[in-house]
């Protein structure tokens, strides 16, 4: 199983880039009342949202965004929301731990924005190192279909359907010490099919609810090693049904370009 998954991951570089639904495809902004948001429009089928006070993956989701707010449309009082349904939520906290080879260890990281590079984002974060010090990581995320990686008999062994979503997350670590590992927690739920290579400390957790419910959710600690500093976490979800349209535009000579005004302080 192993070396036919790395095997088609190693086909990543020749994934097509999706088209892109808007321009600019990648810009921060508050986003369902959490600032610090960075998002962005992989394609129709799939949107994210980064968290950049932890550098973690807040939320992957179907639709699009609806642009509320003073900046955009001069109303004060509503912000930017998400519309559409999810298909993967984050981890609340800090997600980032870096352990070195006599198990200090160090959680946090930076945000310290994000590049463009050949039509990808490529998001870049310093996690903090035990005693001082900083590994840097960079992270792409992108939009994918089983037959990206798999032929038809493969897709059939996973129970994968072509045309299903997928989200493929690469991560290149830089300036770790020698046996030392850097592990970020990610959800494992809520998928049809997962595919990673290093994966560890997989289990089961409560989230309490705002209603005073509990949720549980499946967890899972993606690792980077000093001697392996690259890494992929490969994620298929059950297609989402097309969101409700978006509300009808302006009159003309009232709006506030939010293309532009979102592009700003992408580095922030």
């Amino acid at each position: 199983m192993l070396p036919l998954l790395l095997a088609a991951l190693a086909q990543a570089p020749s994934i097509p880039v999706p088209e892109r639904p808007r321009d600019p495809w990648v810009f921060r902004c508050v986003l369902d009342s959490k600032p610090r948001i960075a998002a962005i429009a992989l394609s129709s089928e799939m949107w994210l949202a980064y968290d950049a006070t932890n550098c973690g993956l807040e939320r992957a989701w179907k639709g699009g965004v609806l642009f509320d707010g003073a900046v955009y449309t001069a109303e004060h009082g509503p912000q930017p929301t998400s519309a559409g349904p999810s298909y993967l939520r984050g981890i609340a906290g800090p997600v980032w731990e870096a352990t070195l080879e006599d198990g200090r260890r160090a959680s946090g990281a930076v945000w310290r924005g994000y590049e463009l590079v050949d039509r990808r984002v490529v998001l870049l974060y310093e996690v903090a190192l035990p005693g001082g010090g900083v590994a840097t990581v960079r992270e792409t995320p992108e939009f994918v279909r089983p037959e990206h990686f798999f032929d038809a008999e493969q897709r059939e062994q996973w129970a994968l359907q072509e045309g299903t979503p997928g989200l493929l997350r690469r991560f290149s670590a830089e300036g770790l010490p020698p046996r030392s590992k850097l592990t970020l927690a990610v959800r494992i739920d809520e998928n049809v099919g997962r595919f990673a290579p290093l994966l560890e400390r997989e289990r089961r957790v409560e989230e309490p609810q705002a209603d005073g419910s509990t949720a549980t959710h499946d967890l899972a600690s993606l690792v980077l090693l000093a001697e392996m500093p690259r890494a992929e976490l490969l994620l298929f979800f059950a297609p989402r049904p097309e969101p409700p349209p978006e509300p009808a535009a302006q009159a003309p000579g009232t709006e506030v370009d939010p293309a532009a005004e979102a592009a700003k302080g992408g580095r922030r």
